[in-house]
């Protein structure tokens, strides 16, 4: 759902991830087509407020077992997208 929601955000996708994530709803889920997880999605669609709350609820900038291409540092690179608080190298 995490997936959807940042898909589709229309202003309000914050206010139903933080629903979600106050259920329970896990930010490492992969998707099958991208292999990315939610925070992925959110750099490849460039959704900085919903990139900054998956961060803020603990979500893994590294991923460090994803595939290369389809971490949320890749997604960023190629959309041109600075993922929130990880400028840079450091990432």
């Amino acid at each position: 759902m995490l997936h959807e929601v940042v898909a589709r955000d229309h202003g309000e996708g914050a206010a139903f991830a933080i629903m979600l994530l106050d259920a329970g709803a896990s930010t490492d889920v992969r998707d099958y087509l991208l292999k990315s997880t939610p925070l992925g999605w959110a750099c490849r669609w460039k959704r900085a407020e919903l990139a900054q709350l998956l961060l803020a609820r603990g979500a893994d900038p590294v991923e460090a077992g994803a595939e290369r291409w389809a971490t949320p540092k890749a997604w960023a690179e190629k959309s041109g997208f600075a993922l929130p608080g990880h400028e840079g190298p450091a990432l």
